[in-house]
């Protein structure tokens, strides 16, 4: 029974897989049908930040790690916001610092605003970030008529073999299955910005932007052009920052390292530093300058 079961699931990889990748490699070559495209209207209901902030979950272990970044230090900046549950897990885990979102979605807006009511201290922008203010096609995937959010993309970037065995890992469960897969893409048209001219504006009334203590990076393969684009607050503010992937992109890693930042991980609740190279899914670059501070708010 279970070799049947193995083979059927097997069967259903398949044949997923292969849709993925028929329409990842038209991508990748500019050769996208028109059928390749799908508006698929989607919001995410408002009705989750306000389930999620009764619950007082924390999404993440790592979210502790950030919460521990005093608001006396100045304002974390939450980059690729999706609806808000990091936002919401760092005032769970006992956070105090101001958060400033950012998320170019629509369909996540209205669950921000949402949080934005919820709690002091925190607003959003709905904006995307780059190295340089230009166009840019914000991609989706949509599995059989239902978008999988999330695991959007700037340009399509990270759409490949990862992404695609990344899909099928769903496959049973937020990808039902069925007899036939039908893959497209959204396309989202936006323009990017970079940090240091959106924080120049002092954009928000609610959240201060004289001083940043972090940078949550969560962007799907885009961090690299997000910091380019955040050089001055880099230098001077010399944030804290999480990013995914830790120090396994090499364009981030190499970034970061010219601007003198060492990587560490989390171990259980605190941090370790290390040069080995992460498995994690997120991992924690910072100041050697400001270790002390760290160490006495007990991340090391």
């Amino acid at each position: 029974m279970v070799w049947w079961r193995f083979g059927r699931e097997a069967r259903h990889r398949q044949r997923l897989g292969r849709a993925i990748m028929a329409v990842y490699d038209r991508l990748a070559q500019g050769a996208l049908r028109e059928d390749d495209l799908v508006a698929a209207p989607f919001e995410t209901p408002r009705s989750w930040a306000r389930q999620f902030a009764t619950s007082r979950g924390v999404h993440e272990p790592d979210a502790r790690i950030l919460a521990r970044i005093s608001g006396r230090l100045g304002t974390i900046l939450d980059i690729g916001a999706h609806w808000g549950y990091l936002a919401m897990s760092l005032r769970h885990a006992g956070g105090d610092a101001p958060i400033l979102s950012f998320e170019p979605m629509e369909a996540h807006h209205g669950c921000l605003e949402e949080v934005r009511q919820l709690y002091p201290e925190f607003d959003f922008l709905p904006l995307a970030l780059g190295e340089r203010e230009a166009t840019a096609t914000l991609y989706g995937p949509v599995v059989n008529g239902q978008p999988i959010m999330g695991l959007h993309s700037i340009d399509g970037r990270i759409f490949n073999e990862h992404s695609r065995d990344h899909l099928l890992s769903l496959l049973g469960g937020e990808i039902p299955f069925a007899q036939h897969y039908d893959f497209r893409l959204t396309a989202t048209r936006l323009v990017t910005r970079r940090l240091d001219d959106v924080l120049r504006t002092r954009p928000s009334a609610r959240v201060g932007t004289e001083h940043i203590a972090a940078l949550k990076l969560d962007v799907e393969g885009h961090e690299a052009p997000v910091l380019r684009g955040a050089g001055a607050t880099l230098a001077n503010e010399r944030p804290f920052i999480m990013v995914e992937s830790g120090n396994r992109h090499p364009e981030v890693a190499g970034l970061l390292s010219a601007l003198r930042y060492r990587y560490a991980e989390r171990l259980g609740d605190h941090l370790v530093e290390t040069t080995a190279q992460s498995k994690a899914p997120n991992g924690f670059w910072f100041a050697p300058e400001l270790r002390d501070r760290y160490a006495a708010a007990g991340l090391f």
